[in-house]
């Protein structure tokens, strides 16, 4: 047997199964103490070790990265290995040249690096796909919108003069309705052609609102005023407004009036789903102003009956609408004049719980 303790390079005695029989002092100065010579191996050259270390394979030259008592990664190491009638494998370890560590941990850490990218580029993926189907969905409501401004002229071009001449002759055949006793038809037709010109001018609204005519603005004022505005309506509608606005305001560049137009539909909305909601507790509208870096964000939050998905998903579409008497154009008007102040129009809702909007808009630099 060799002895191994004289032996003056990097020496293992290994059995069958490579466990360590004995090691020289060269080797116990380089590896970590291990009682099996696999432990030693870098994990990815197992299945490589465990080919050529058995006593078949003869007197061979093998090159394995092994792991030894400096550095972090494994260092390659040519291992001249002979077997004796025993089974008794005989192992010089001899390192490689240093430039040839180097090479293996660059190899390594571009391994690691190849790894990091794969992640990376799969998220840059999943974000142009999110992106792509973000620009889908505004290509589609633009086409949407552009149907719209087509049947909106059109429909004002047709019934809109007719209407002005209808009404202009009801009014001159009141007085002979007053005579038969009938004086009640002409507010009722009267009443029903200002309805009809109504659904015109929201047409008109929904295709083409009119630039916003902007100013320097403060959203805490602007949203005190709606609050003002809309707080009688609640009271009497058994709503309870409720308004939180930070210390520090910001300006926007933006339409007040068009603003206005769209707080107020979205707190009237909320109403109706509190008067509509079979909650027996008191009906809620939180209004939230917080700005989130370079945007102000308005939250109107309400706890009336909610909506399903499927209404959820058509909620701005042109026309949609589940109310009885309704165009379906407001909350389309809404988005439009959101979008044209270059913001984003987002609705949740849960049916039986409430329902939130979320308004963004880019605040002054």
């Amino acid at each position: 047997m060799v002895d191994s303790a004289h032996m003056p390079v990097p020496f293992f005695l290994i059995a069958k199964d490579l466990t360590i029989l004995a090691s020289s002092p060269e080797a116990q100065a380089i590896f970590p103490n291990a009682p099996s010579f696999l432990e030693l191996i870098d994990a990815e050259s197992y299945n490589k070790a465990l080919r050529f270390l058995h006593p078949s394979a003869g007197k061979i030259k093998l090159e394995l990265p092994l792991h030894t008592r400096t550095g972090s990664l494994p260092e390659p190491f040519d291992l001249h290995v002979a077997w004796n009638e025993q089974s008794q494998g005989h192992i010089v370890c001899l390192a490689k040249d240093p430039r040839i560590n180097q090479l293996m941990g660059m190899m390594i850490n571009l391994r690691k690096r190849l790894a990091e990218t794969d992640f990376s580029l799969l998220a840059k993926k999943e974000e142009l796909e999110n992106t792509l189907i973000r620009m889908e969905e505004s290509v589609v409501e633009n086409d949407k919108l552009a149907v719209l401004g087509k049947m909106a002229a059109g429909i004002a071009h047709e019934i809109r003069n007719p209407l002005t001449i209808i009404r202009g002759f009801v009014q001159l055949l009141h007085p002979h309705l007053v005579e038969l006793g009938k004086a009640d038809y002409t507010e009722v037709v009267l009443t029903e052609i200002d309805r009809a010109n109504q659904i015109i001018a929201e047409f008109l609204d929904s295709s083409r609102p009119s630039e916003p005519m902007r100013h320097d603005v403060t959203l805490k004022s602007l949203l005190e005023d709606v609050h003002l505005l809309c707080q009688s309506e609640a009271l009497l509608k058994g709503c309870e407004l409720e308004l939180v606005t930070p210390d520090v305001d910001r300006l926007i560049s933006a339409d007040p009036k068009q603003l206005k137009q769209v707080f107020l539909n979205i707190i009237k909305n909320a109403m109706e789903a509190i008067a509509e909601s079979r909650n027996t507790g008191k009906g809620v509208i939180a209004i939230r102003l917080a700005y989130e870096d370079n945007l102000a964000v308005i939250e109107i939050r309400d706890n009336g009956k909610g909506m399903s998905e499927q209404t959820l998903r058509k909620l701005f579409d042109p026309f949609f609408t589940t109310k009885a008497t309704g165009t379906g154009l407001g909350l389309a008007v809404c988005k439009r004049i959101i979008i044209n102040h270059s913001g984003t129009l987002d609705a949740e809702s849960t049916e039986g719980v409430g329902t939130l909007f979320r308004i963004a808009l880019p605040t002054h630099a």
